[in-house]
């Protein structure tokens, strides 16, 4: 058959299947122009044929416009010659955005990539199908976003916060939600313990980064306004000022990076937790590097790929904190602007009065006051390690007494040899002590009562008998005001910027909207219709 006869035949049918779906299959799109179409380009179907739809028949349109009718369609069985083409599944549309956005149909799909429609295969669902979402709004069909997976609490294209216009994306923040949340979920024996505390600390973790997120990018702000006009207008200036702090940040990023490597490298495992409950970024990258064994940048960037981030992402989140933080820091102290009333910087630096430092000393004598304390060696003879025999322990603590006392043996080489005290074997020493902080509370009472360099009578407790040896003492005392007064003006300098501070970074909450997911629903509405108009 001539080409021009199949092309006609070809039409003929598109439109009489529009026909029946009621479209107009020359209309153009509401608020489009009506095209202009050009000569068609030669096109031959694959395998000389265009490809049939697979059941036989075309699906029924799932929306009709208002008051129109459809007429049934007899199903179309084509001839036995013909054989069916299995179509490629049509890519799934991104749902991963707050705004849902117009689902790409498999016609428009096939017309953006060059390739003639056919009816998609349909398959039998093993349950009924969710019914489509419909936006009133703009009467648009999308269809209804998948569950997301376990443990998972958004999508990673989802926005999360808004900080004036920055937005800040669920991928974001869900690296450093994983990564916090692995070294918890480590300590967990089984499945099912590690399910539970999955469940009971993914949420906090997650709203507790998304509020340091929206807090970095508030800094950030603050950071860029404080960049003078003529560099930031000039597109020649602001490329290498930015240059220059790129070279910056990386350097001083590598920097301390190896210094908290080194750190965590000989850090004891009391010291390892300590510096978990830091929370810094550093702090976990090292760790990261210590369990995983990584020697490179290289393989660092390769373990953070799977959490979901890189290398470059870290660099530039801590280049964005550090920004953030050097323009606080410049606030607060006063070095970017006037000081005083009306000025960018703090209210000019308040001196401080012998007053001042006269009511500080008063309120925290506490501070100031110095507890006796000494240092001392000790000799023990235990009754559960003599039998519960009283005399035989007796007779070993005398025996030890004597040998150091009469036989001019160093009492730590007696102790070493024959004493039953914890600390025998560092020669019964133990460094300074204050009343009260032993468990034995004769022993507590002889070592601020003896006299020093003097050994004492036999000491009796629950425990045993026992001779000390006090080597030094430090009667109770007060600092006085004279020598308390450069501390006190120190420690009321810092408060005093220490609260500057505060009411500062309460202050840069105000210079920008600030909406997260967690916020009230009213909240959200607000900050969603806003996102939509802009």
């Amino acid at each position: 058959m001539p080409f021009c006869a199949r092309l006609t035949i070809a039409l003929l049918v598109m439109v009489a299947v529009c026909a029946a779906m009621g479209q107009d299959p020359y209309a153009p799109q509401a608020g489009q122009p009506r095209p202009q179409y050009s000569q068609p380009a030669q096109y031959a179907p694959p395998g000389g044929r265009y490809p049939l739809p697979p059941q036989g028949q075309y699906p029924l349109p799932q929306q009709s416009a208002p008051g129109q009718q459809y007429a049934p369609v007899q199903p179309y069985s084509p001839p036995p010659q013909y054989q069916q083409v299995q179509q490629p599944a049509p890519a799934v549309p991104n749902q991963t955005l707050r705004y849902p956005l117009p689902q790409p149909t498999a016609t428009t799909q096939r017309a953006v990539q060059g390739v003639p429609y056919s009816a998609p295969q349909t398959q039998q669902p093993s349950q009924p199908a969710a019914a489509p979402t419909v936006q009133a709004a703009n009467n648009i069909v999308a269809a209804a976003p998948e569950p997301a997976p376990q443990g998972e609490l958004f999508k990673p294209g989802q926005i999360v916060a808004r900080v004036g216009d920055k937005s800040i994306l669920y991928a974001d923040v869900a690296p450093t939600v994983e990564m916090r949340l692995r070294n918890i979920l480590d300590k967990a024996k089984t499945p099912e313990q590690r399910q539970a505390m999955e469940a009971a600390y993914r949420e906090p973790l997650t709203k507790n980064v998304i509020e340091q997120a929206v807090f970095n990018k508030q800094l950030l702000m603050e950071f860029e306004r404080g960049i003078p006009p003529e560099m930031r207008n000039d597109p020649k200036k602001k490329s290498e000022m930015d240059n220059k702090l790129k070279k910056q940040i990386r350097r001083q990023f590598e920097l301390m990076l190896t210094n908290c490597r080194e750190k965590v490298d000989a850090a004891t495992p009391e010291e390892l937790e300590s510096f978990m409950k830091q929370d810094s970024t550093m702090v976990r990258l090292a760790m990261l590097m210590k369990d995983r064994h990584l020697d490179s940048y290289g393989e660092l960037d390769k373990a953070l790929k799977e959490y979901g981030t890189s290398l470059e992402q870290q660099v530039k989140d801590y280049g964005e904190y550090m920004m953030g933080m050097e323009a606080a820091r410049s606030k607060i102290n006063g070095e970017d602007g006037p000081k005083g009333k009306g000025g960018k910087g703090p209210p000019p630096k308040k001196e401080v009065t012998y007053d001042d430092l006269s009511d500080y000393y008063q309120a925290h004598q506490a501070d100031y006051y110095i507890p006796a304390k000494a240092r001392f060696e000790i000799l023990t003879a235990k009754f559960s390690r003599c039998g519960g025999d009283r005399q035989k322990t007796w007779d070993l603590i005398a025996q030890m007494g004597n040998e150091v006392l009469l036989g001019g043996t160093p009492l730590p080489a007696v102790a070493r040899k024959h004493s039953h005290e914890p600390h025998a074997s560092d020669g019964g020493y133990y460094d300074w002590v204050t009343p009260g902080s032993l468990a034995s509370k004769p022993i507590d009472q002889a070592i601020f009562a003896v006299e020093v360099d003097k050994l004492s009578q036999i000491i009796e407790d629950e425990q045993g008998f026992h001779i000390i040896h006090v080597l030094e003492r430090k009667e109770a005392g007060q600092i006085s005001f004279q020598e308390a007064q450069p501390k006190i003006r120190e420690k009321i300098e810092s408060q005093r910027r220490a609260d500057f501070q505060q009411k500062y970074l309460a202050t840069i909450k105000t210079n920008a909207k600030i909406w997260t997911i967690y916020d009230p629903p009213e909240d959200a509405k607000q900050q969603t219709s806003g996102g939509q108009q802009q």
